[in-house]
């Protein structure tokens, strides 16, 4: 009963309850075959992969399933012991209307903490648009060759906050409300190049899900992959994206590793000059292929994605020493960095802080980030094992603060 329960619990996580694995398998399959038959202009391509050693038994009934809907291929690995699923997703799309390379200009975007950088701002022609403005947000819809897979652009008024609108309006239902309210408007758009890259480890992410139980040798069951038994030791996922005057080129890598044991139209202006949120979406099924935010447009080629990560830490670390040079604690300081550096640095940091606060000791809390994180930074992960140290030795944390931001700016180029 109590397996049972926690079989339920995790097919509720993953929001298929209620669904029969048979048309789950079925709809996956019918997926992919419409992704086949998109237009000259678009191509998306997703393969699947399962790679295995040949000493692993695995059902043959699992085998021709996935073979048969998810057109999975079976690879020799080369890990003792060890089965990858890898599920990979690529996308190339041309602009409808492409932005023509002579009219971007440099022009600049404001960065969630205040400050602006300069980017490369592509410009649209005056024409129609499929476009909708509330009072909160602008939602422009850019369309790919024949107009069946369109990225739409939301950008958030200077008075609204980004995730304010992600966490409390943006449901299937008021997506698919906004998207209705659309109406053909003559206007123009003004859209950064940028470029994405991004990877994050989903282990405690599914946990909190309510999909721990996958990742817990007494309690998972995939008995219906292998009659040995098996856990989950590892999944993640990475994502690149580049949007240019000619159009998108994306790919999304996810990985898991098992171990065996109408509205009147007016003439808009919109200006994307600010963070904001990108769905690229086949309109057909409604399926979406990418969803991102944009709160940086690095500009394409100009940094690696581990110098991206120290800069995001440095500017944490800025404001964790600004904080508690005006007489704010350690947890006070973490929870104001996210407000000031809303990316991944700056999410961990929070996420530490709201830990103590709640009650569990500083040395304790960090080591657990330490633990808990295993897809985190290399500097962060030195970091806070510093800050471990120091903590436990009662060492001044400003002072750690500020010799590790001195000790990296170093390492990135800067005057000692």
């Amino acid at each position: 009963m109590q397996q049972q329960a926690l079989l339920k619990k995790r097919w509720r996580a993953l929001e298929l309850e209620g669904i029969r694995l048979d048309a789950l398998n079925s709809t996956y399959a019918t997926l992919m075959a419409e992704l086949d038959q998109l237009d000259a202009q678009v191509a998306v391509t997703m393969t699947n992969q399962i790679e295995v050693d040949n000493n692993l038994l695995i059902h043959s009934i699992f085998l021709e399933t996935v073979g048969q809907y998810y057109q999975a291929q079976l690879v020799k690995g080369e890990a003792l012991g060890t089965l990858r699923l890898t599920n990979s997703l690529e996308f190339k799309g041309k602009w409808t209307d492409p932005f023509y390379p002579h009219d971007t200009v440099e022009q600049p975007f404001t960065l969630p903490n205040g400050m602006r950088k300069p980017c490369s701002m592509m410009r649209s022609l005056k024409q129609d648009w499929a476009y909708y403005q509330n009072e909160r947000f602008q939602l422009v819809k850019l369309p790919y060759g024949e107009q069946r897979v369109s990225m739409y652009v939301l950008l958030p008024d200077e008075s609204t906050n980004l995730s304010g609108i992600l966490e409390e309006a943006l449901t299937p239902e008021s997506w698919a409300s906004w998207l209705n309210c659309l109406v053909e408007t003559e206007g123009d758009v003004r859209l950064p190049r940028f470029l994405v890259d991004y990877s994050i480890g989903l282990m405690s992410i599914l946990r909190a899900l309510g999909m721990g139980i996958a990742f817990d040798f007494g309690l998972a069951n995939f008995a219906a992959l292998s009659a040995s038994p098996v856990v989950v030791k590892g999944i993640g996922q990475k994502v690149h994206i580049e949007v240019d005057e000619e159009g998108t080129r994306a790919s999304a890598l996810s990985l898991l590793e098992a171990a065996v044991g109408i509205t009147e139209a007016i003439t808009f202006h919109m200006v994307v000059d600010r963070s904001f949120l990108y769905v690229i979406q086949d309109d057909l099924t409604g399926l979406l292929l990418f969803v991102g935010l944009v709160v940086d447009p690095e500009p394409l080629l100009s940094t690696t994605w581990e110098q991206w990560q120290n800069n995001a830490l440095l500017d944490a670390l800025a404001v964790i020493a600004d904080c508690m040079e005006r007489g704010l604690s350690f947890e006070e300081a973490l929870g104001n960095v996210r407000k000031l550096s809303d990316n991944p640095v700056g999410r961990v940091l929070e996420r530490i802080g709201q830990i103590i606060q709640l009650g569990m000791s500083r040395d304790k809390a960090l080591q657990l980030m330490v633990t808990e994180r295993t897809d985190l930074p290399g500097d962060l992960a030195v970091l806070l094992n510093r800050l471990i140290q120091a903590d436990q030795a009662k060492e001044n944390l400003l002072d750690v603060v500020r010799a590790h931001a001195h000790d990296l700016w170093v390492k990135q180029g800067g005057a000692p």
